[in-house]
């Protein structure tokens, strides 16, 4: 829905925004130096490994994306030393 003010937008933009703000608070719990930069760069992950998966019907997306979220989010936390 490319209308900003159509509902089902709305909604979308607002669902995408709670999913994001969740993984921030747990990325800044975890320890990670910049929680929002890792929430963003997971919640892209997330909406392009479902997009693909439905897209493509391949079960496979799901392993895939977590093993590049595992490398992404071991390397936030490294940068972000132990949490507190």
């Amino acid at each position: 829905m490319p209308d900003p003010e159509h509902p089902a937008h709305q909604l979308a933009v607002a669902y995408k925004g709670e999913f994001t703000h969740r993984l921030t608070d747990i990325a800044r719990q975890a320890g990670a130096a910049d929680p929002e930069k890792l929430a963003e760069q997971l919640a892209l992950l997330f909406d392009g490994a479902a997009a693909r998966g439905t897209a493509l019907n391949d079960s496979r997306t799901g392993a895939c994306a977590r093993s590049i979220a595992e490398l992404v989010v071991d390397a936030a936390l490294a940068e972000g030393g132990p949490p507190s």
